[in-house]
């Protein structure tokens, strides 16, 4: 699977943007996902600067793909045209049996929209 938990180091760039009742409830939804994760691997880390996106990052090989799924999907409810979050969820639903036709459209889209990238 395409753990490039560096989708999510995005994140915390575009977290940045958008309202903070939208930011903290996608927060809560990543550290619900994330939870195993965060109390194992991150748990001594102090929130903020990207430092626990940083850890998670550090971990990807350990991620599960619930917390894989929640920050890709957290990107994309901040910006719903992030290429390669589309492209990084659409081609972690093909390799877990995701719906075909969804991850598909996933993946055509981020290739629209950063056809210049060798990774999509």
């Amino acid at each position: 699977m395409r753990k490039a938990i560096v989708g999510s180091m995005l994140l915390g760039a575009l977290l940045l943007a958008g309202s903070a009742n939208a930011q903290q409830s996608i927060a809560d939804k990543v550290k619900k996902a994330c939870n195993k994760e965060l109390s194992s691997f991150c748990k001594g880390v102090k929130p903020g600067e990207g430092r626990v996106l940083a850890c998670l990052y550090a971990f990807e090989d350990k991620v599960s793909d619930q917390c894989n799924y929640a920050v890709y999907d957290a990107a994309l409810e901040l910006d719903p045209q992030h290429g390669m979050a589309l492209n990084n969820l659409g081609y972690a639903l093909l390799e877990r049996d995701g719906p075909t036709e969804e991850a598909a459209g996933m993946i055509e889209r981020a290739a629209a929209l950063v056809p210049a990238s060798a990774s999509v």
